[in-house]
C-alpha cells in the first residue's frame, strides 16, 4: 500500500512537471519567426493607427518584422496547425493568412504578395467566380490543408495599406477574442530596436507642457484630464514605437495603468479610449483617463473618484517591450 501511494506521488510529480514544462513551451517557445530576413522589428504591438477615412482611431494588432525592404521574401508557418481562412484584397491587411494551432490561437501573416502554390487552386477559383480585385475571406475545414512548422505559406510583400515591404504578424486567441502582443512569445527571438525610451510631453486640461522632474503643474477641472508623449525613438530617426506599459501613482497608490498584453477584437477600432489628439502611427499621445476599464486599461480608479485632491504626489512610469523604464515625478495642485 505504501509502495502504492509512492508511486502515485511520484506519477502526480511527473504530470505537474511535464504541464509546467509543456505549458512553458507554449507560452515561450513553441513559436518560431515567420520571417528569416531580420530579426528586427519595425513597429509594436497596441501602437496608434488612423482608419483611412481618419474617422475613428484604432490599436496595431500585432507586430511589424522587417524584410530589410524587399518584397518576395519567403514568409514561414511559425508553428503547426491547420489553414484557417484566407482574406484576399483586404483593405488593411491586404493578402493575409490565418493558421489555427493547437493551443487556440491563430497566427496571422499579412501584406502578402502572393500565397503558396498549395492554396492556389482554391483562391482562383473564387477569383474567377467573384473578380480578381474583389475582397474575399475564404475558410477552411480543418481537415483541408494541414501546416507544417517552418512550411512556406507565402512571400512578404507590401499589399493593403502597407507603407513599406514588410511582414505583418499578429497572435489572436480565438477562445478568449483577443488579440495577444507577439513579443510575449517571440521576445528572445527578436533583435531589440537601437532607441531610446522618452517621456516627450505632457498636456493636462488640453495645455502641452513640457516635462519637468519634480515640477509642478496645475489643473482646474474636477478631475484632471492628464497625457503623455510618450514613445520609444530610433537612435538613426528613422522610426518611433509605442510603449508596452504605462502606469500613474497618485499618492504612492496605482490609479490608473495601460498595459499592451491583450485586447479584445471588441475594442481593436476604439483607441480613441487610449490616444489622445495628434496621435498617429509615428506620434503617440496617451490618455491617463478614461471612464471604463477594458484592455488595454487594466487599472483606472478614475471610474470611482468624484473629485482630485487639491494637492498629489505624483508619478508615471513607462516601460517598453524590452523592460526599459522610464520614470517621471511631478505634483498636480488645483489652481
Amino acid at each position: 500500500m505504501e509502495k502504492l501511494e509512492k508511486r502515485k506521488k511520484r506519477s502526480a510529480v511527473l504530470a505537474l512537471f511535464t504541464a509546467l514544462l509543456l505549458g512553458t513551451a507554449t507560452l515561450y517557445g513553441a513559436y518560431t519567426l515567420p520571417s528569416q530576413v531580420s530579426k528586427k522589428t519595425t513597429s509594436s504591438f497596441g501602437e496608434c493607427r488612423n482608419s483611412n477615412d481618419l474617422a475613428y482611431t484604432r490599436f496595431h494588432a500585432g507586430i511589424d518584422l522587417s524584410t530589410n525592404g524587399f518584397e518576395n521574401t519567403n514568409i514561414y508557418a511559425t508553428e503547426e496547425g491547420y489553414l484557417w481562412k484566407i482574406w484576399v484584397n483586404h483593405e488593411n491587411y491586404g493578402n493575409a493568412i490565418y493558421i489555427m494551432h493547437a493551443d487556440g490561437i491563430a497566427s496571422v501573416y499579412g501584406h502578402l504578395n502572393r500565397f503558396s502554390d498549395r492554396f492556389l487552386p482554391v483562391i482562383q477559383s473564387a477569383m474567377i467566380e467573384f473578380g480578381e480585385a474583389t475582397y474575399m475571406e475564404i475558410a477552411f475545414s480543418p481537415q483541408e490543408y494541414t501546416i507544417r512548422r517552418g512550411e512556406i505559406i507565402g512571400l512578404s510583400g507590401q499589399t493593403g495599406t502597407a507603407l513599406a515591404p514588410h511582414c505583418h504578424f499578429e497572435f489572436f486567441d480565438v477562445r478568449n477574442d483577443e488579440y495577444i502582443n507577439p513579443i510575449l512569445y517571440l521576445k528572445d527571438l527578436l533583435e531589440p530596436p537601437a532607441a531610446d525610451l522618452k517621456i516627450e510631453r505632457v498636456r493636462i486640461d488640453g495645455e502641452n507642457q513640457n516635462v519637468v522632474e519634480n515640477g509642478t503643474f496645475y489643473f482646474s477641472s474636477a478631475i484632471p484630464k492628464i497625457e503623455i508623449n510618450t514613445r520609444l525613438s530610433n537612435r538613426t530617426g528613422q522610426g518611433k514605437y509605442g510603449v508596452k506599459t504605462i502606469t500613474f501613482f497618485v499618492n504612492e497608490a496605482e490609479f490608473y495603468k495601460i498595459h499592451f498584453d491583450r485586447i479584445p477584437r471588441e475594442m481593436l477600432e476604439n483607441g480613441d479610449t487610449v490616444f489622445g489628439e495628434g496621435s498617429n502611427h509615428s506620434n503617440y499621445w496617451y490618455k491617463l483617463y478614461a471612464s471604463l476599464e477594458e484592455k488595454p486599461i487594466v487599472v483606472n480608479l478614475w471610474k470611482d473618484l468624484s473629485t482630485f485632491p487639491d494637492l498629489a504626489a505624483c508619478r508615471i512610469i513607462v516601460e517598453d517591450d524590452w523592460g526599459n523604464l522610464k520614470t517621471w515625478n511631478f505634483r498636480l495642485r488645483r489652481r
